[in-house]
């Protein structure tokens, strides 16, 4: 589910299939390189952050992790739920599934967006 504005309402909502992944793509704002977030849902913790990409040295820095040779990182961070904010949401999106959710235009560049996982939510 993700959601945004004043006052907060729903923006979208995907389904996601137990255990699936669903990936964040974004252009850092620092470096300028893209940058792809592979997260997992698990009961127990929420939001999981699985694994980072990037062809940036820079980017794994800033998230105190170190890549291998092919500029991949796994972990297992848990973060819940999350929210996101930019200056300029043009180069994010949000891709469950098989639906890719451009985020440019959901809410005025900016302004947060909140990122959950609701179960049974329909």
């Amino acid at each position: 589910m993700l959601s945004g504005g004043e006052p907060e309402k729903v923006l979208a909502c995907l389904p996601l299939e137990n255990g699936a992944p669903f990936y964040l793509e974004f252009i850092n704002s620092i470096y300028l390189a893209p940058v792809r977030e592979t997260f997992v849902f698990e009961p127990s913790e929420g939001i999981c952050l699985v694994k980072v990409e990037s062809p940036s040295a820079g980017v794994f820095e800033y998230y105190g992790l170190t890549p291998d040779q092919t500029g991949l990182a796994l972990l297992h961070r848990p973060v819940g739920e999350f929210t996101l904010r930019s200056h300029d949401y043009e180069h994010h999106q949000l891709i469950v599934g098989e639906k890719t959710l451009r985020l440019k235009g959901l809410v005025p560049d900016g302004e947060p967006l909140s990122v959950k996982v609701r179960v049974g939510y329909s």
